[in-house]
């Protein structure tokens, strides 16, 4: 299945879960307790197994706009009532942020574990010119990390500095 079939798909699941818990998104809890539970029970449905995922901008974009209107949602914010990013949002980053850290995380984790197969596969391309417009895996966590593939394996194998840039990429989220 290809990340973008799998991303509508979990988007249609993280709908289906959001939508059976109208009555608690409708009640008078505080938004923080409903914020609280759609980060425990909607968002890993959502994200599930995104770590693989390589979307382009364009389709991150709509990741963001599903979240968007989703917290929306939890938080019975109509969308005519023209809300910004910073009341919807309040505190959390946004979800391709977390998307990146935890596909930067998992790609140097991969990487790292020698014995297994997807060790040598990682940062396979296709090979020959008429795939450079393909968007690959390697291609992807360059753009995520801004080094060139060819860096990759380099700051990869070395798990400090691979952990510096897991970390750059969270304060970068936070900031």
């Amino acid at each position: 299945m290809d990340s973008y079939k799998d991303f509508n798909s979990r988007k249609g699941m993280a709908w289906s879960a959001c939508n059976r818990l109208d009555k608690i998104w409708t009640s008078d809890l505080h938004n923080d307790i409903k914020i609280s539970l759609f980060r425990s029970v909607i968002e890993p449905i959502l994200m599930y197994g995104s770590e693989t995922w390589t979307l382009t901008a364009k389709q991150q974009k709509r990741l963001d706009g599903t979240y968007t209107n989703l917290l929306r949602r939890v938080q019975n914010i109509h969308w005519t009532q023209h809300a910004t990013t910073e009341e919807i949002y309040g505190g959390l980053p946004k979800i391709t942020s977390k998307l990146i850290q935890r596909r930067v995380q998992f790609a140097g984790h991969c990487y790292r574990a020698e014995n297994e197969i997807i060790s040598s596969l990682l940062l396979w391309r296709p090979p020959g010119p008429n795939h450079s417009n393909r968007i690959t895996y390697p291609g992807v966590i360059s753009r995520d990390t801004k080094l060139r593939i060819e860096d990759l394996p380099v700051a990869m194998a070395n798990r400090p500095v691979w952990q510096g840039i897991v970390h750059s990429l969270l304060a970068e989220a936070a900031g």
